[in-house]
């Protein structure tokens, strides 16, 4: 739906430099190379504003033994930060 928040980040551009149909094409790459593709759901106010491509490499899903709840271990250099499933857009194999 046009009307959706959305719309603009997966129809026109995923962020400022990256289209959304470049980067729809980038994660079903990674997913076909890699096994998964991921992209950062960057939000202000609650809303997504960007989609940011992330290495496959660096991200390991995790899963909450308790409530089976997805989240997402990203590492970048020396750093390392888990994040919600709502976080991360994911497009497995």
């Amino acid at each position: 739906l046009k009307e959706h928040p959305a719309y603009p980040v997966v129809h026109d551009w995923a962020n400022d430099w990256t289209s959304a149909s470049d980067l729809r094409k980038q994660l079903e790459a990674d997913a076909q190379l890699w096994g998964n593709g991921y992209a950062f759901a960057n939000r202000v106010d609650g809303r997504v504003l960007e989609f940011i491509r992330l290495d496959p490499n660096g991200v390991s899903p995790l899963i909450n033994t308790v409530t089976g709840e997805p989240s997402y271990q990203v590492r970048d250099g020396k750093s390392s930060r888990v994040y919600s499933f709502r976080d991360i857009l994911h497009v497995p194999a």
